[in-house]
């Protein structure tokens, strides 16, 4: 059984201060002039990265959701799961690799 994905990070809605840096003034008079700080932009991921994971989205029946959602309660598993273990399905039904065995084969 896979771990359940925390739903609610958190850190993700934290609002984070920007680096700061304190630069001194070039004035012959150092004195008069406290020192002033300076925002840095944050470093961003590398852009060239690929994502691990993406989202998408998937259009059920009503029935259809509370039903994955009563199976995934019972099951101790996330609707995802469920999805994904469907994917795996139609994947090894048409000979290609797992969900699992693609995502491990592009990991270095």
């Amino acid at each position: 059984m896979t771990k359940r994905p925390n739903v609610f990070d958190l850190n993700s809605l934290m609002v984070r201060k920007p680096d700061v840096a304190v630069v001194a003034p070039s004035t012959a008079d150092e004195s008069a002039a406290p020192p002033v700080a300076v925002a840095s932009t944050p470093s961003k991921r590398a852009a060239s990265a690929p994502p691990e994971m993406f989202r998408t989205s998937v259009y059920f029946s009503r029935a259809v959701h509370d039903k994955l959602r009563e199976i995934a309660f019972e099951e101790r598993k996330s609707v995802t799961d469920l999805i994904n273990e469907g994917l795996d399905h139609v994947l090894t039904s048409r000979n290609y690799a797992t969900t699992g065995e693609l995502r491990d084969k592009k990991r270095p």
